[in-house]
């Protein structure tokens, strides 16, 4: 890739003449080497060509002024030209050095002072270059990740509300809490020929005592001036923890595809951690449906879809790809924590989405069971439509074959979205969970308003006084 952009620095210089004061420009050029990003990644270089607009009337200095020499280091930090080399350019490198240390902000804005002097005068700013400087050693604090994408109906058909969920660990950020907005590096490509994005703003959703942040996230994007009939739209961000034993210290990359036709992109729900237990049988549901309500297709991602030198899915995990069932034969694997790519796909349009599973699997001993839910009448793949207005009622019936134990329901996200609440037969809680011994029986209810036209899907866990968590209890997606 290759960078023409150009700066034109001024800078007047007073000469000792009565009647007039030239005026000197220091051009800088980005460099055409490659890589020369936008935005710096500790261990990175980004480079400039310096020249001069017109030849001095005695040698001069274009020097490099960085204010903190911990983060950024010039090479050289000054440059001379002299009437016969003003147009010549010296190349100065911008470099950021590794130091291991977690920053105290992900992203933070170097000044570098540009100066120019001529000979015997005093130097004059020319200006100041604001360098982006990415820490690379808070990125293996990535978890997981999902996109998707609806149709904007309120600005025209061109424009698209993308929905991105991230996770990382708590050791980030430890100090947030949950509504709190952060600014995280992450690449965003539409693919049309406009900007991509090099940062996200995400408002924390919740902050997990299982040692994650969950984060959510909608980007606006007009596709107006672009002529193709769709995009394959990338999010992508490096790196996953170190602490997974597949795929750690990976960029995760996502695809969604944008295809207005289809109306939106399948829709799905957030899955922050799926905790699986050795020598239990174990299944769920991935949570997907379509805008249309059209069949969905579940599949793993290839290994060539994770990228260069990642490893793919865990050994022996299976996706159904009607019902989006996932089992995991994971008896002889290690304990902790294993990423898997799924990517959703519209039967009918091939519209897709993705989305990144963190399973943690468990050494369990046989003693201890994690809840099970007990099987209800939903098909799997099916869609349930209802009106606005109409009630939605599900029973949700959990239970725990280890005695003396007391259950809970929630939602994945540590309550349900607005509007959903979840009651008790005889005592409403306060609307994102409910207790009881040994067996629970939840009725989930919502009612949609005229603002909830769409397809939707929920996703709650069961968690018993063991702290065992059931895998992701799946009810019906619904289109209203």
């Amino acid at each position: 890739m290759w960078w023409t952009t150009r700066i034109l620095l001024c800078c007047f210089v007073g000469l000792f003449f009565s009647y007039h004061a030239a005026a000197q420009v220091v051009v800088l050029t980005k460099s055409s080497v490659y890589p020369n990003p936008d935005t710096l990644l500790e261990g990175e270089s980004v480079f400039y060509d310096v020249q001069l607009s017109a030849a001095p009337s005695s040698t001069a200095k274009v020097s490099f002024l960085v204010t903190n020499t911990t983060r950024i280091i010039a090479s050289p930090a000054e440059v001379e030209f002299t009437g016969s080399d003003w147009d010549v350019p010296r190349r100065v490198e911008l470099a950021a050095p590794e130091d291991g240390v977690v920053e105290p902000s992900v992203t933070e804005t170097i000044p570098v002072e540009v100066w120019y002097q001529e000979g015997g005068n005093a130097a004059t700013l020319a200006a100041t270059l604001d360098i982006a400087l990415q820490d690379n050693d808070y990125d293996q604090y990535l978890r997981h990740g999902a996109i998707s994408w609806t149709r904007d109906v309120t600005s025209g058909r061109s424009v698209a509300v993308f929905h991105i969920s991230l996770s990382y660990h708590t050791s980030l950020r430890p100090d947030v809490t949950s509504g709190d907005v952060i600014s995280v590096p992450a690449t965003l490509n539409f693919n049309d020929g406009s900007q991509s994005t090099n940062t996200l703003d995400v408002t924390v959703v919740e902050v997990s005592s299982e040692g994650y942040i969950l984060t959510s996230a909608e980007v606006t994007h007009d596709f107006g001036s672009s002529s193709a009939a769709s995009w394959e739209v990338t999010l992508s961000q490096c790196c996953r923890s170190n602490a997974f034993r597949n795929n750690g210290g990976t960029t995760m990359t996502l695809q969604t595809t944008v295809d207005f036709s289809a109306g939106s992109g399948p829709h799905l729900a957030t899955l922050p951690v799926v905790h699986w237990y050795k020598q239990h049988t174990s299944e769920f549901y991935i949570p997907a449906t379509t805008a249309s309500g059209t069949p969905v297709v579940f599949s793993l991602a290839s290994p060539s879809d994770y990228g260069s030198g990642q490893a793919g899915p865990p050994p022996g995990l299976q996706l159904d790809p009607a019902a989006g069932r996932v089992a995991w034969g994971a008896d002889g694997l290690q304990s902790g924590l294993w990423s898997a790519l799924v990517v959703v796909q519209d039967a009918v349009t091939g519209v897709k989405a993705m989305q990144e599973l963190v399973l943690h699997l468990h050494d369990s001993a046989p003693a201890y069971h994690p809840p099970a839910v007990l099987p209800y009448d939903a098909v799997p793949g099916t869609v349930r439509y209802l009106s606005v207005g109409q009630v939605f009622s599900h029973v949700v019936t959990v239970t725990d074959r280890d005695s003396g134990n007391s259950l809970s329901i929630r939602g994945t996200a540590g309550s349900l979205p607005d509007g959903w609440s979840l009651i008790e037969t005889s005592t409403v809680d306060s609307g994102s969970s409910v207790t009881a011994e040994n067996s629970r029986s939840g009725l989930l209810q919502w009612t949609p308003g005229a603002d909830d036209v769409g397809s939707h899907v929920v996703c709650l866990e069961a968690v018993d006084s063991d702290l065992l968590i059931s895998p992701c209890l799946r009810p019906t997606p619904l289109s209203t």
